[in-house]
């Protein structure tokens, strides 16, 4: 597999993460230099100044990015997991939309942040209060409300490692 950025996209709770995880800890396993950077923990140790703005979620993805292309140039795949998908066009990115729906979501959702929304505790959230953007040309599409998380992490590592080939 050539090094890359594996960018993960989809609604909150949609299963992002959880996909991750298990991504990271097979290319581990298969030798291959990577790192997840999970969007949540990039914004607590690099951004907690920024807000869930448009203006703030737009800056964060740029340090995602930028943190990524600085991996790659030494040869280190990245894996990012975010609401957003990027808005730069780089053939080194393989965009990973999560699909699943909204009802799905609101029902995974263990940081209750889709109830908050609907007490107008807090606002900008994709899918709710805030337009998601779906990818347009997503490198591979995982139904994680109708796949389960093994056969998604398997056609993903699947796909990556068949890409890696060509």
């Amino acid at each position: 597999m050539n090094p890359c950025i594996i960018w993960f996209t989809g609604l909150p709770s949609s299963g992002k993460s959880t996909l991750a995880k298990p991504l990271y800890e097979k290319m581990r396993e298969l030798n291959i230099p990577v790192v997840l950077l999970d969007g949540d923990d990039v914004r607590r140790y690099v951004s907690p100044e920024l807000s869930y703005t448009i203006p703030d979620r737009i800056k964060q993805m740029w340090r995602l990015y930028g943190i990524a292309k600085l991996l790659l140039q030494s040869d280190v795949s990245s894996i990012i997991c975010t609401n957003s998908s990027p808005f730069v066009k780089d053939k080194n990115i393989k965009i990973i939309y999560i699909d699943c729906t909204l009802e799905e979501c609101k029902k995974r959702d263990v940081k209750h942040l889709y109830e908050r929304a609907s007490k107008g505790e807090i606002k900008n959230l994709p899918g709710i209060d805030l337009k998601y953007y779906y990818p347009l040309h997503p490198f591979l599409t995982l139904r994680t409300n109708i796949q389960s998380i093994d056969e998604c992490t398997q056609k993903l590592i699947d796909n990556l490692l068949k890409e890696g080939e060509e």
